[in-house]
């Protein structure tokens, strides 16, 4: 039985590593595999790696969905075709995906690990003027916004191990559910740039 492995998420550039490890032949016989694409961006010039082992590998090179399948053959017949899917989007798109998970991970927050209650709006409203400007082509004007005045007001448990006078959310475990999401945002806009 052919497994293709689990569907992935990459940002376009990325090389996906594609996994037929969970294959297997109900009687034990070994394996070969034979991977092909069945769909992929009409712009994309990507190739498997090697198309006949069991962990290919290609290049996302345009955003958009491609479809990969699997067949592996026992020396006396094929498998039925198992496919995975990997969608590709731009470095754009997921600084704006993990914002909008910023977002949702402020208004998860408990109220009373904040300096006041206000702030969880306010800074909520900070990342919205910052996928504002990521939605405009601003992107040096959303990093800047990012690492000046967003990461600031999170980061002083991951600098000193405990929040800072500059911390609006005041305890580090709190801290620790933002905190990397606004540097995983600030490195994708920085690929940007």
């Amino acid at each position: 039985m052919a497994d293709a492995g689990g569907s992935q998420a990459v940002i376009v550039g990325n090389t996906v590593f594609l996994d037929g490890s969970g294959s297997y032949d109900d009687n034990g016989d070994p394996l070969t595999y034979s991977w092909s694409f069945v769909s992929k961006p009409s712009e994309s010039l990507a190739e498997l790696s090697d198309a006949n082992v069991v962990n290919p590998s290609f290049i996302a090179d345009e955003p958009g969905e491609y479809v990969v399948n699997l067949v592996v053959n026992d020396s006396f017949v094929d498998s039925d075709p198992a496919n995975v899917t990997i969608m590709a989007i731009t470095s754009q798109d997921a600084a704006a995906i993990t914002l909008i998970e910023t977002v949702d991970t402020v208004n998860l927050l408990d109220p009373e690990s904040l300096k006041n209650k206000n702030l969880s709006n306010a800074l909520t409203n900070k990342i919205n003027a910052a996928l504002a400007m990521i939605d405009e082509g601003l992107y040096e004007d959303a990093l800047d916004k990012l690492v000046h005045d967003i990461l600031q007001k999170t980061n002083g448990c991951a600098d000193t191990g405990q929040p800072d006078r500059n911390d609006w959310i005041t305890t580090c475990e709190e801290q620790s559910l933002v905190y990397p999401l606004v540097m995983e945002a600030i490195e994708l806009l920085e690929a940007l740039i």
